[in-house]
């Protein structure tokens, strides 16, 4: 399987505020917690377009 990465930049503060929130939202990494927001995003947009 290949695996594509994609850096994100933010501002530091939300960074500090995903760090402090996202083992209480059930996440065990940042990067879980930011690509569940990706996709429920994305779901969002395509709902919509339709």
């Amino acid at each position: 399987m290949t695996r594509n990465t994609t850096g994100v930049s933010m501002p530091e503060s939300m960074v500090e505020n995903i760090d402090e929130s996202y083992v209480a939202a059930g996440y065990h990494s940042r990067s879980d917690l930011i690509r569940d927001a990706v996709r429920d995003k994305l779901s969002q947009i395509e709902r919509q377009s339709k």
